[in-house]
């Protein structure tokens, strides 16, 4: 299978994006839209406030499918559209499940595990190397996983942030796998970059309908740190630090089993 290696291969229109403002240029006869709909998939994807999709770098007939949302008034040419407070690219992927219980609600300890581990790290990593990414911290929430990186290998867009949030999340009997990135001259902070995933998972549910939970492997509500940073920290609902092995509530034992869940994950990077 050919590795994807990172979703930036379709990416190389977007450095202008993140970054240009659109002040100077006129009114575009380019339309926007906030969402896009993956017909192979069921679902809908949306993007966070000043968020719109860019068609020319995204891939929706796929399977993995690849949809790109970069700065609204850069894709339009019109500087009166809306922007996001700080420039980024919000990328996400999107497969279809192998089976219902390799639904990340179902998974979340075999996935923290995974991705902690070498082969994970090398599969986050852009040059394919487990000693290039450092996992900072990550987190469960509501059926959704969120992890911290920092890659130290060479960005695929020029001044690209290295350290990022990803999360992955299921829609409808699909993976989504989301990662927004900033930049080095004025990048998102902690929680601006975890913000923005929420806002697009929110969305993107929102815009699916009910056909977004339509997984029948559902994890609890409420937010659990499954490798928090050093400090202790809360991000909304109570949480409590786990350390070692982590399981969700509601996992059976045989859902621990963490290898046949992985090929999604080799689908979603790969």
């Amino acid at each position: 299978m050919t590795r994807l290696r990172s979703p930036f291969r379709w990416l190389g229109v977007l450095i202008v994006l993140a970054a240009c403002s659109g002040a100077g240029r006129g009114p575009s006869p380019v339309p926007i839209r906030k969402e896009e709909r993956l017909p192979l998939h069921g679902v809908t994807l949306a993007g966070p406030r000043g968020f719109c999709v860019d068609s020319r770098s995204s891939d929706v007939n796929a399977d993995p499918a690849v949809v790109v949302f970069g700065n609204c008034a850069a894709i339009s040419g019109n500087p009166f559209s809306e922007q996001p407070k700080k420039p980024a690219l919000l990328t996400a992927s999107v497969a279809r499940l192998s089976a219902p219980e390799a639904a990340i609600g179902a998974t979340m300890s075999a996935v923290d595990g995974f991705l902690r581990s070498g082969k994970g790290r090398a599969v986050l990593s852009r040059d394919g190397r487990a000693e290039s990414v450092d996992v900072l911290e990550s987190l469960a929430e509501d059926g959704a996983y969120y992890v911290r990186i920092k890659d130290r290998s060479p960005p695929a867009v020029p001044g690209a942030d290295a350290t990022y949030w990803r999360s992955y999340f299921d829609l409808g009997a699909n993976v989504v796998s989301a990662s927004i990135t900033g930049f080095e001259r004025k990048p998102l902070d902690r929680d601006e970059g975890l913000a923005l995933l929420r806002d697009f998972r929110a969305a993107s549910v929102a815009a699916t309908g009910p056909a977004a939970t339509s997984s029948p492997a559902r994890a609890g509500n409420g937010v659990l740190p499954l490798r928090p940073r050093p400090r202790p920290w809360t991000t909304g609902a109570a949480a409590t630090p786990v350390s070692g092995s982590v399981e969700m509530p509601g996992m059976r034992p045989r859902e621990r089993q963490p290898l046949k869940k992985i090929g999604i994950f080799r689908r979603l990077f790969m």
